[in-house]
């Protein structure tokens, strides 16, 4: 079936209209042309940690085999997704997808797991090789007991072959915010 084009119909746009536009996309999209930092949409240096453990990776819980992890880099070098399959524990098969955004200097995670049917963010930053991701969830169980869910999402790169990734429960009930032990995975590369 072939569309039949009305000649008669034109959209006249003033110059001064295309100018403001083109402006405006030239001013969010910058590019570098001193070679001092990448443009605002591309990998930068603080994701080279991430580049870092793109591969295949044993799960151990408490120096035990529990099943096993692939790590991809994704969109352009932007994002690591990192699949994690185990054969026991409370949670058997999570995604994890890390980035850095550029925007506003934090690390970013994106967590998915068979546990629920939703997904949890959280941000954070770095001190050296461990990046600790803060993050919230409207849980309605725990709202229904009168307590906010709060968590941390720890990536700690120990060394080229070992990584720890720990999920850590705020405790909200207290002015202390004591970080309590929920899941924790060690990631011991496989050659």
């Amino acid at each position: 079936m072939k569309l039949r084009e009305d000649p008669g119909v034109h959209i006249a746009v003033p110059l001064n209209v295309w100018v403001v536009f083109v402006s405006v996309i030239f001013l969010f999209c910058p590019a570098t042309t001193d070679g001092q930092a990448p443009a605002p949409a591309t990998p930068g240096p603080e994701h080279e940690i991430l580049r870092s453990l793109e591969g295949d990776w044993q799960v151990f819980v408490k120096d035990e085999v529990v099943g096993s992890a692939t790590a991809r880099l994704r969109l352009g070098d932007r994002f690591l997704e990192l699949e994690l399959v185990s054969d026991s524990g409370p949670v058997r098969h999570a995604i994890y997808t890390f980035g850095f955004d550029r925007r506003h200097g934090v690390y970013t995670v994106v967590a998915l797991d068979d546990s629920g049917t939703y997904s949890v963010t959280a941000r954070g930053t770095a001190k050296g090789a461990r990046i600790m991701m803060y993050g919230k969830d409207d849980d309605p169980v725990m709202r229904s007991m009168g307590l906010d869910k709060e968590f941390v999402i720890v990536l700690d790169v120990q060394s080229d072959d070992n990584v720890l990734i720990e999920t850590l429960l705020v405790d909200t009930r207290t002015p202390d915010r004591n970080e309590m032990p929920f899941l924790s995975y060690e990631l011991r590369r496989l050659r």
